[in-house]
């Protein structure tokens, strides 16, 4: 009877192990074939265990090192997705919490009357817990797997060490149903891994957060992209401008003056008529790396407004360093080689006022703007 009880028990632990191997380690494909190979190789395992230890009455350690874990090794790593350390941390971490579960039945097994019958009660209610978690976290588990495919190598040596320190201590230096006093010693142990492997399941999902929420966040930037950034120049687009415009309006109190320019490229028409619109962007493209070396430190607040016009906005700027700037940026469009090796000039005009003053940020548009065309008919004639 008692003999029947302790085969239930080994065959308990190693059933549940092969079912949570079968969970928790993604396969490279999942067609009936190779389910159906991958649970033939299980019962193969079974089987050679068992004729192992109650047919060639093998001692139970060298069974389970040589027909349970390194069979079952090679049988899933053959199968995995993952050939690297991501496989050898999923395997000693399951294979530890089984190791842990095991002793405690063979715990109850040796210390308790009838304790063999107390771990066949005990033992699947254990494993019951686990594979509950194991079937609850599988699908977030392999998506981490899948999503990072760095940063494993450290926890799997980890994972590793404990493994190794759970078989180490419970079978030197003798095994330990021979050393029962030694029993609440390695459970405290098995507390302490077990405590560890918590943090570590808590750490990993908390990375599957960090790592959605980093994707959800550049999915917001190309959102963001698309619809404040000009596609074209890189610039900041009308969408932004106005908000942009808002935000100073209401926080103009911030600064002591604002000044607005406005610029539009001189015959712009006249190139993309003669030589196309892929040079007439080519173009655009030029003006908008010259406005960003002239406005240096304010590229935040240049925007490509629609067509060949441009706004820039400069707060607590003086206009000597304004007029500076408006220079710097001709001198770059005179002396600059562009792709259509034309010479391009652009009509500028710009405007200054107090924020102290009641005049709102658009009407000082307005108002560079008509020094803009003001500057555009000089041009012309």
């Amino acid at each position: 009877m008692f003999d029947l009880l302790v085969v239930m028990n080994d065959m308990i632990v190693i059933v549940c192990d092969l079912l949570l191997y079968t969970i928790m380690c993604p396969s490279r494909e999942n067609t009936r074939v190779t389910v159906m190979f991958k649970y033939i190789g299980c019962v193969l395992i079974v089987a050679a265990y068992y004729g192992a230890v109650y047919i060639l009455k093998l001692p139970a350690a060298v069974s389970s090192t040589v027909c349970m874990t390194v069979p079952s090794f090679l049988l899933f790593l053959y199968y995995a997705k993952y050939r690297d350390s991501r496989f050898v941390l999923t395997f000693c971490f399951i294979d530890t919490i089984s190791l842990i579960v095991a002793f405690i039945g063979r715990l109850f097994g040796i210390t308790l009357k009838y304790g063999e019958v107390y771990a066949v009660i005990i033992m699947p209610v254990l494993f019951a817990v686990i594979l509950r978690f194991a079937f609850k976290y599988a699908d977030k588990y392999k998506k981490l797997l899948a999503e990072a495919d760095a940063g494993w190598g450290l926890m799997a040596c980890s994972t590793a060490l404990i493994y190794f320190a759970m078989i180490f201590f419970a079978g030197y230096p003798k095994p330990m149903v021979e050393r029962v006093e030694y029993f609440p010693v390695w459970l405290v142990f098995a507390v302490v891994v077990i405590s560890c492997y918590v943090v570590f399941i808590h750490s990993i999902f908390k990375t599957q957060k960090i790592s959605d929420q980093k994707k959800r966040l550049e999915r917001e930037k190309e959102v963001y992209q698309l619809a404040y950034n000009d596609g074209l120049t890189g610039l900041h687009n009308r969408a932004s401008y106005m908000e942009k415009v808002n935000e100073l309006e209401r926080n103009r109190s911030q600064f002591r003056q604002i000044g607005f320019v406005v610029v539009d490229i001189n015959c712009f028409k006249q190139v993309n008529d003669t030589m196309g619109h892929h040079m007439g962007d080519q173009i655009l493209i030029f003006v908008a790396d010259a406005l960003r070396v002239a406005f240096k430190g304010y590229e935040k607040y240049i925007f490509r407004m629609g067509g060949d016009e441009f706004f820039i906005i400069l707060p607590d700027e003086e206009e000597e360093e304004l007029k500076n700037r408006i220079s710097g940026f001709r001198r770059y469009l005179e002396e600059e080689k562009n792709a259509a090796g034309l010479k391009i000039t652009a009509a500028v005009g710009y405007e200054i006022i107090l924020t102290e003053e009641k005049e709102s940020l658009e009407h000082a548009f307005v108002l560079a703007d008509r020094k803009m065309y003001e500057d555009k008919r000089s041009f012309r004639f």
